[in-house]
């Protein structure tokens, strides 16, 4: 699959989706829940995540930088995965969930 066509797809074909998500992503973080979301990695080129890493992953999305509408996460990897950014329109092309736990 051609990440780069999928992210067109999913950001420009179908914009209320994009919104949506952004909108999720921003109104949980202002609430102070982080999002559990799952991804498949590989489809875009990440920093740190070697070409050959290919398949299911679950981040930790924990704070949005609105000015250049990136995602802040943490990843499970360990030491030098605490936090990293993604731009939201990658973070939706590979997000095939995303999902909380409020408290009770």
């Amino acid at each position: 699959m051609n990440g780069e066509l999928l992210r067109d797809a999913k950001t420009k074909l179908n914009p209320a989706c994009m919104t949506r998500f952004d909108h999720d992503v921003q109104s949980h973080l202002e609430r102070g829940l982080p999002l559990l979301c799952s991804v498949y990695l590989g489809l875009l080129p990440e920093e740190h995540l070697p070409p050959s890493d290919r398949g299911g992953h679950m981040r930790l999305i924990i704070g949005y930088h609105p000015k250049t509408k990136e995602a802040l996460y943490s990843d499970t990897w360990g030491r030098g995965h605490e936090l990293k950014k993604v731009p939201l329109a990658n973070a939706w092309t590979i997000t095939d969930g995303l999902y909380t736990l409020e408290p009770g």
